[in-house]
């Protein structure tokens, strides 16, 4: 492994000498910062390390998840059929396990809520540190298993990590320095992400209070993290919470979940540059009447 003498900066490694190393392997042609053991005087210091990637299998990707639930109540054979051809899509058919739920006879907000805390109470009993959750109306699209790939190995140097959802609504989203996942505030939806266990175990403790899922998850602001691009859509099939038929109807009317979703993530990732654009746009036109 050749390390610049001059700049102690920039360095290119193999494949061979990234794993050899530890080294946080993020994307193919990625410039990151990592801690590297010098060869000489093993000393540690803070260096640029560039990653060239390769091609990675869809099946073998999701090994990096201990656990993997999907959410369907017991009645809904229709749904399971249809996840099961999503699962098959990127590589998951063998690794999914379906966890059979009752519909909530009076709430389905509370049905909600305790389906997710039974997948998660599912995990930790397994001893799994990571927990994928899906809901059994999932959809996929733009999967790259070198995207998840990526992500999974920035969670894995990323100790203080709660969630990262493969699709989901957001109040706003940052850069990271994987340019596979992005942080984020969290908005809705919870039909597919990946949890760590201390925050699941946190989770867990707590039961159904009134407070719908998605509104519960909003008071956590830090270490959510969100795929980029998001490969996990809601489909739009009919939902099995009868508050949300009304809604359902005006979403397909503006395209369908899938469509705000992109939408939502678009915005968020050039927010500035589009705002700036309005802002541009508003002070020609007020030039001109002026």
């Amino acid at each position: 492994m050749q390390l610049d003498e001059k700049t102690g900066n920039e360095i290119h490694v193999s494949m061979e000498e990234v794993h050899a190393y530890g080294f946080a392997t993020f994307g193919c042609d990625v410039k990151l910062k990592v801690t590297i053991p010098e060869i000489a005087g093993r000393r540690k210091a803070s260096k640029t390390v560039y990653h060239h990637g390769c091609g990675t299998n869809s099946h073998m990707v999701w090994e990096h998840f201990d656990r993997l639930y999907c959410i369907s109540v017991k009645e809904r054979d229709d749904r399971r059929t249809r996840a099961r051809t999503e699962f098959e899509k990127v590589g998951l058919s063998q690794r999914v396990e379906f966890v059979l739920v009752d519909k909530h006879p009076t709430n389905p907000e509370q049905g909600i809520y305790e389906s997710h805390l039974i997948c998660m109470q599912k995990g930790i009993e397994a001893g799994a540190k990571t927990i994928a959750i899906f809901e059994d109306d999932v959809a996929f699209d733009r999967f790259d298993p070198e995207d998840l790939r990526r992500c999974a190995e920035f969670l894995s140097y990323t100790p203080e990590w709660k969630m990262c959802h493969f699709g989901c609504l957001v109040k706003r989203s940052f850069r990271t320095e994987c340019p596979s996942v992005r942080r984020i505030r969290y908005r809705a939806l919870t039909h597919a992400y990946v949890i760590h266990r201390p925050f699941a175990e946190a989770l867990s403790r707590n039961p159904w209070q009134g407070i719908p899922y998605d509104d519960f998850l909003k008071a956590f602001h830090e270490d959510v993290y969100v795929i980029h691009p998001t490969f996990g859509f809601q489909s739009d099939s009919p939902s099995d919470n009868d508050k949300w038929q009304g809604v359902e109807s005006f979403r397909k009317l503006i395209g369908g979940l899938r469509q705000i979703q992109r939408m939502n993530e678009f915005y968020h990732c050039h927010r500035t540059l589009i705002i700036a654009a309005h802002v541009a746009l508003a002070l020609i036109a007020l030039s001109r009447i002026l």
